[in-house]
């Protein structure tokens, strides 16, 4: 039935074709972006969506009950 939900929650994937090539050293991804450094603060960008999103969620007021 189309108004079933699904059996399984949904998965997300992330590549960034961007930055696929070797570097010289070891990167963090939670670096913000500086001239040569090689990072682009992909994580670093992340982390602050998902702590955004879990202070909007804290806001939020709770549901009322049933």
């Amino acid at each position: 039935d189309a108004a079933e939900p699904p059996s399984a929650p949904p998965g997300v994937w992330m590549i960034d074709f961007a930055h696929t090539t070797p570097v010289p050293q070891p990167l963090s991804h939670r670096i913000p972006w500086v001239e040569a450094n090689h990072e682009e603060g992909y994580l670093l960008g992340l982390d602050s969506l998902v702590a955004f999103f879990e202070q909007l969620g804290a806001a939020a007021p709770p549901p009322p009950p049933p």
